[in-house]
């Protein structure tokens, strides 16, 4: 999960597009995280409306990974997330409650736990870690003493980069219909790119699209569009005069 938001965000901010993320509580109660992109349709330096671009269901950090997404005030990078020292004896407490998790860690109650290699208490047993997320987004607090790389970074683009022939090919098309595709091993067919519009257009028609979506040029056309047909009813309806 991780993996591919990091090559998302890369994408976007290659491609130019606002975006942020917002954690939010599903229909079911689950913690998820969104990356939102962000539209300024009349440039006025005012957000007018936000299109959702992934969704994760839970953003558990993987430590034993080469890399962790987290967020320095308000810049998103990669780094090591701030933690808080569990016992495992409270964490073994906590444990008996209903939880949702992975092979990663779980979150208990909204906050997010995960396994540590080391025991600071002396018990014998392994601590575990109180993932901090000061402004709730959804994304851990870096911590202060490790490295940063903020997206786009030489540091970030190399970390992404190296040592990944694995990675994994996706296409993105924005609300406007633009496009960003990734695909580093040439894996995408024209088949996926015809889905990706098809699926693009099914939720962005013109006919089925809210109004407040459209772009300037799209509301131009469907205003000429209804004054064109108003006048064409007005002609067929009009009685003559002889």
């Amino acid at each position: 999960m991780e993996e591919i938001l990091a090559i998302i965000l890369s994408q976007l901010l290659e491609a130019g597009i606002k975006y942020t993320i917002k954690k939010k509580v599903d229909e079911v109660g689950n913690n998820i995280t969104q990356l939102i992109q962000l539209f300024d349709d009349d440039a006025d330096g005012v957000i007018d409306r936000e299109e959702l671009i992934y969704t994760i269901e839970s953003l558990i950090p993987d430590l034993s990974a080469d890399y962790c997404i987290v967020n320095k005030g308000d810049e998103i990078g990669i780094g090591f997330p701030e933690l808080r020292i569990v016992d495992n004896t409270d964490m073994a407490d906590m444990l008996d409650e209903v939880i949702v998790g992975n092979n990663n860690g779980v979150i208990v109650d909204g906050d997010t736990y995960v396994p540590l290699p080391f025991d600071t208490t002396g018990d014998g047993v392994n601590d575990w870690g109180k993932i901090v997320d000061a402004d709730d987004n959804g994304i851990p607090d870096a911590a202060s003493e490790a490295p940063f790389y903020p997206v786009g970074s030489d540091g970030y683009n190399q970390i992404i980069q190296s040592g990944r022939s694995d990675e994994k090919s996706f296409i993105i098309v924005s609300a406007e219909g633009t496009v960003s595709i990734y695909d580093p091993n040439g894996d995408l067919t024209e088949e996926d790119y015809n889905q990706a519009y098809t699926l693009w257009l099914k939720d962005n028609a013109a006919l089925d699209k809210p109004f407040k979506n459209y772009s300037v040029t799209e509301a131009l056309l469907l205003i000429v569009a209804l004054f064109a047909g108003v006048s064409l009813i007005g002609k067929l309806f009009k009685r003559r005069i002889y």
